[in-house]
Formats: C-alpha cells, structure tokens, sequence
C-alpha cells in the first residue's frame, strides 16, 4: 500500500504539474495576442493603401484568419441589384457568384447579425454538399456582417467575413469563442470603413465615366451635325454653279 511518503510525493508533484500549466495558459495566452497584435497590425497597414475593391477582398481573405487562427477565410460582397453574394478566388482570382439567400453567409446577409457555429454538422443551416464534393470537413463557422450607417438610421450589410476552423494552440480543431468575436467585430468595422470608400470611389468613377461617355457622344453627334450641313451647303452651292454654267453655255 501508499505510505504516507508516497502522499506527500504526490501532493507536491501535483502542486508543480498544476504551475505548469498555468504557466502554459499564460504562454499560450501570451503568443495569441502577440499573433492577433501583429496580424492586425499587417491587416491595417495593408488597408490603408489605396486599393481596389477586388484587392480589398483578396487582402482580407488572405490574412484576416490570422487574427482568430481560423483555417479558412472568405469575404463576400453583397450585390443589392442581382440579390448576389460574390467573393474572389485567392487561387485563380475569379469572380465567385452565390444567391444572397444562400448558406451561414446568405443569413448573416440578410439578417446583419453575427452568427457563430460551434458545429455545423449539427446546424440545419449549414449545407454539407460543399464539404461532400471537395472533402473537406467544416467543424466551427464565425460569420460576421460589415455594416454601413444609413444617413436615415439603421444598417445595410455589404459584405460578410466567414471563417472556418478555429485552429487550437495544439493543432485541434476548437469553436471561436467570444473573445475572437470582439476581435472580429471590432475589425469589421474597420473594413466597413475602407470599403465604403472603395464603393463609394467606384461609383464616382462608373459616373464619371458614363458622364464622359455621354459628353463624347454629344460631341460627335453635333461634328457629325456640323460635317452634315456643311456636305448639303456644298453641294447646294455645286449645283447653283453648274445651273449657272449651263446658262452662260445656252446664251453663248
């Protein structure tokens, strides 16, 4: 049997185990702000420059699930006009299209409210064709919608930032908790602010083009006008001519 020896042993090894994994929380604790910190850092710095929309999107899908450690990131745009949500391929930069009704993304769109999934296979949102056709397992979703202020209150979504797998310390696969939620809102509404800008320079841009093109038409409908005058001026001045040559040759 255990002596008392043995107890005491064991009472003090578990005081050490017991220090060392809290020393562990705090490390871990430690190097996720310190990754969170410098992603975010990046994230803004890569903002901050004049970039386009499409830019915009590939920027964030690319590096935005750093700041949560998500396996997996996609941003999707909401197109009112065709009631759409596209997003780019960050493997062969094209345009992807899905119904803004469709998926975690499509209700967190229409809704504008955050959505977080510790296992989709147990929610009757989530479809598991995706994961059927390419493989790939989806565990935890975090959907978080970008918000506009309307000048006549309230929110218009623009676009939605989802993420995929929350990857643990140990490599595992976890559910993002609510400090990766105030993280990601807080981002949200940062981006909501470039993108805005962003939109807002596209259609200054599509405007002043089409005013362009309008005025370029103007212009070249009034100089055909001119040239057409001018053609039947000249040839009223030929045929006055030449009935006035046929005059003098009938009097000669």
């Amino acid at each position: 049997h255990f002596s008392r020896v043995d107890e005491i042993l064991l009472e003090n090894l578990t005081q050490h185990v017991s220090i060392a994994l809290r020393n562990a929380e705090v490390y871990r604790a430690a190097i996720v702000t310190s990754e969170r910190a410098g992603a975010l850092l990046q994230m803004i710095q890569a903002l901050s420059q004049d970039l386009g929309v499409q830019s915009m999107i590939l920027t964030i899908t690319m590096h935005a699930n750093e700041l949560v450690q998500a396996d997996r990131c996609t941003v999707f745009l909401v197109d009112e006009k065709k009631q759409q949500l596209w997003s780019v391929s960050t493997d062969s930069g094209k345009e992807i299209r899905i119904p803004k009704s469709s998926g975690i993304a499509g209700e967190c769109a229409t809704r504008g409210k955050l959505i977080a999934i510790p296992d989709a296979y147990e929610d009757p949102r989530f479809s598991q064709e995706v994961d059927r056709r390419t493989g790939y397992r989806t565990h935890s979703i975090l959907a978080i919608p970008v918000l506009r202020r309307l000048p006549c209150g309230g929110n218009q979504t623009m676009a939605v930032i989802q993420m995929i797998n929350k990857s643990e310390f140990d490599g595992a696969i976890g559910k993002f908790d609510d400090e990766d939620i105030q993280v990601m809102e807080t981002f949200a509404t940062f981006v909501a602010s470039r993108l805005e800008g962003s939109a807002l320079l596209a259609e200054q841009l599509q405007a002043n083009t089409s005013e362009a093109g309008r005025a370029f038409d103007l212009e070249t409908t009034s100089a055909r006008s001119s040239f057409k005058a001018y053609e039947a001026s000249h040839r009223g001045l030929t045929i006055q001519e030449s009935a006035a040559e046929g005059d003098e040759d009938r009097d000669v």
